[in-house]
């Protein structure tokens, strides 16, 4: 009985021994394999920081370079639209000439910042430059005396000119066409008064630009006939 308990004792303790060497012997494998993965991956994060950095360094060596899109026949620097709007052929006084007009001042806005640069030079070069369509009076440079002389003319033939005109279209005995031969006969007349007061190159001026010329002068002294008849035709 002694040596069956005895057996049976040592059995126990052979098994307890062979389960904590086998216990230990699997812990120890585990952590062997937890610490190789551990380091693995600390490999690898050190691995990949010396990537991202490496990354980090060459991007703030990289320049950038802003390219415009050029596209032929376009204006789009500061500069060559201020030269552009400078040109003397730059007038405004047609139809193609104040789209362009339109075209080059919003090209200058769409530049915004940095447009200011070639501004403030046009603006130091102390250049004027006028757009639009020129007055008749601007066309014929009359100054300022000319036209109050024009005015003191203008202010004598008021009524002299209602009545003369009711004279020529109340005159039931001539011809609707005559009415008007004469009315042009009369305003010729008027307007070689105020050629009077003109320079020989005014008058000149006035000679080349014919019937447009002296409609110009009707309208410049708001004479009223403007090339019509009563009946509103020209």
């Amino acid at each position: 009985m002694k040596i069956v308990a005895a057996i049976l004792v040592t059995a126990v303790v052979s098994a307890a021994v062979t389960y904590l060497v086998a216990g230990k012997t699997k812990t120890v494998e585990v952590e062997r394999i937890v610490e190789v993965k551990t380091n693995d991956q600390d490999k690898q994060i050190v691995d990949l920081t010396k990537k991202l950095k490496a990354a980090e360094a060459e991007a703030g060596r990289v320049e950038v370079i802003e390219t415009g899109v050029t596209v032929p026949g376009v204006v789009t620097d500061p500069a060559d639209l201020i030269d552009k709007l400078a040109a003397d052929e730059m007038t405004g006084e047609d139809t193609e000439s104040q789209r362009r007009l339109i075209h080059y001042f919003e090209s200058l806005v769409d530049a915004g910042d940095q447009a200011v640069p070639a501004i403030n030079a046009f603006l130091d070069s102390k250049v004027d430059r006028e757009f639009g369509r020129q007055s008749f009076r601007q066309q014929m440079q009359i100054t300022n005396t000319q036209m109050d002389e024009m005015k003191k003319l203008s202010e004598k033939h008021r009524e002299v000119m209602g009545t003369k005109m009711r004279e020529i279209w109340g005159n039931q005995e001539i011809s609707v066409e005559e009415k008007r031969d004469e009315m042009r006969a009369y305003f010729t007349k008027l307007g070689d008064e105020y050629k009077s007061l003109m320079t020989d190159e005014q008058k000149a001026q006035m000679d080349e630009m014919g019937d447009d010329g002296f409609r110009s002068l009707r309208s410049m002294m708001g004479w009223g006939w403007g090339g019509r008849d009563r009946g509103g035709r020209r």
